[in-house]
């Protein structure tokens, strides 16, 4: 991705619909020259602000004939986002308001700016490294609270700090290294080899840990996904247009209505998961209805059996488990007394609890028909999931699927070449080989934080990016 940074450039980085306010933000060398052709500033001279702050003022719509009323804050230095002189207006939030706002400003000396232009200026001004730059992305398309937590506990530098530490220990050992390449016919020891080893080994040991900690995220489209459970009829297919807001399985009173597995993503209470409604268990569905006699019967007991390995399968790879009984079938004295313990996968639910002459005291008790429990269910499901969520952080570094996905292959190639250079060491190869090693495993690393780059890596990052970001 190329961009002109002596170019100012200009856009609206709120959403152009109507709001109490719209921002539309400048960044450049001539920020603050546009800035003064197009306001009026009653109390300063914006053209001498030396430190940033906010001002009132007026922005000059010449095609509305009259000034509206604005907030403009001013950075006319390297305090800024992208390190370079900026401005934000904030105008009252009419799209047709903010869009004038932005063809006056291009009129007065900016450009627009490309999708990702704000954020690949703060990148080469040193803001921001490449996991920070994913991580920004990451909080604009953030679907639920525990992505969003993940994104900006990685863009503040939960994934750059231990890379940049990585990164300083072996320069650290490149310096020594190549120092004693340097003065190789002087009587001066600059490092062991048994030195060596060891800080090798445990920049090794410590990228190994890395790498697995980031395995498992490497799958974009992951989220947690919870299974209902049950026998036919018990109403697994109503409780989830339930908890989804939709129809989203089908409702019948016939026994084996569902027969394939049925999967929504939606957001309860904040968190993002994948609702799967399975066949009931246990069921036995009638066969040869006149097409082929027996062999209609073998089939339909074919189809019969993958659909509950099907929901078997689905079950096994649940991050949570609705346990759905039907209340009305259960006697009243099992409400007090759970008759076995769930495990902490699983949550038990009861339902059609608006037939039941009785309210169960534990689980959770619902009516797909009324709504009722629903909204009770919908928070438990987000906080056992948000639960999870957490024990995973405080075990592993906040890093984002994309993040994790990009790294891995350069964290391969890392252990690979220090496992190249343990093995140099031990078989007392030359220390120029020693360090020939160790600068490709730092390009390795530069290619995680972005201080190498290639054109293609910049590209699929950046090109994800929208206008006025």
């Amino acid at each position: 991705m190329l961009t002109r940074l002596a170019d100012t450039i200009v856009a609206l980085t709120t959403p152009a619909r109507r709001a109490p306010r719209a921002v539309v933000r400048m960044s450049g060398p001539d920020s603050l020259a546009c800035a003064a052709r197009c306001c009026r500033f009653d109390a300063c001279d914006i053209l001498r602000i030396k430190s940033s702050r906010a001002v009132a003022g007026q922005f000059v719509l010449r095609e509305l004939g009259r000034p509206i009323p604005c907030q403009v804050l001013v950075w006319p230095g390297a305090q800024s986002y992208t390190r370079q002189p900026s401005v934000e207006f904030h105008v009252p939030g009419s799209p047709a308001i903010a869009n004038a706002v932005v063809a006056e400003l291009c009129q007065a000396g900016s450009r627009l700016a490309a999708p990702g232009e704000f954020t690949f200026r703060a990148f080469l001004a040193g803001r921001l490294d490449l996991t920070q730059v994913e991580a920004v992305l990451g909080v604009i398309d953030a679907a639920s609270q525990s992505q969003l937590a993940t994104a900006l506990r990685q863009m503040a530098g939960g994934l750059a700090q231990p890379l940049h530490l990585l990164r300083d220990e072996l320069l650290d050992l490149l310096s020594e290294l190549e120092a004693a390449l340097d003065f190789a016919d002087e009587d001066i020891a600059f490092i062991s080899r048994t030195d060596a080893a060891q800080r090798v080994a445990s920049v090794q040991s410590r990228v190994e840990s890395l790498a697995r900690q980031l395995s498992g995220r490497g799958d974009a489209s992951a989220v947690p996904s919870v299974a209902l459970r049950g026998p036919p009829n018990v109403g697994k297919s109503s409780l989830m247009n339930a908890l989804v807001g939709a129809a989203a399985s089908i409702v019948a009173n016939q026994p084996g209505t569902t027969r394939d597995f049925v999967s929504r993503t939606v957001v309860l209470a904040g968190v993002e998961c994948r609702l799967v409604d399975t066949a009931g268990l246990e069921q036995s569905l009638p066969g040869g209805d006149g097409i082929g006699g027996d062999g209609g019967a073998e089939s339909a007991a074919t189809i019969d059996a993958q659909s509950q390995q099907m929901a078997r399968d689905q079950q096994q790879q649940a991050d949570l488990i609705l346990d759905c009984v039907e209340a009305p079938q259960v006697a009243s004295t099992l409400f007090d007394d759970p008759e076995a313990m769930l495990d902490s996968r699983t949550l038990r639910v009861w339902t059609k609890i608006d037939l039941a002459r009785t309210v169960p005291t534990w689980g959770f008790p619902t009516s797909a028909h009324s709504g009722s429990g629903v909204p009770e269910l919908q928070r438990a499901i987000a906080g056992r999931l948000a639960g999870a969520d957490r024990l995973a952080e405080d075990a592993e570094l906040p890093v984002m699927a994309a993040t994790a996905a990009r790294c891995g292959d350069a964290l391969r190639r890392m252990t690979e070449g220090l496992t190249r250079c343990q093995q140099l060491i031990e078989d007392q190869g030359g220390d120029e080989l020693i360090a020939a090693e160790l600068r490709a495993v730092l390009d390795d690393l530069g290619q995680l934080t972005g201080s190498v780059v290639t054109d293609d890596i910049l590209d699929r990052i950046f090109s994800k990016f929208c206008i006025g970001k």
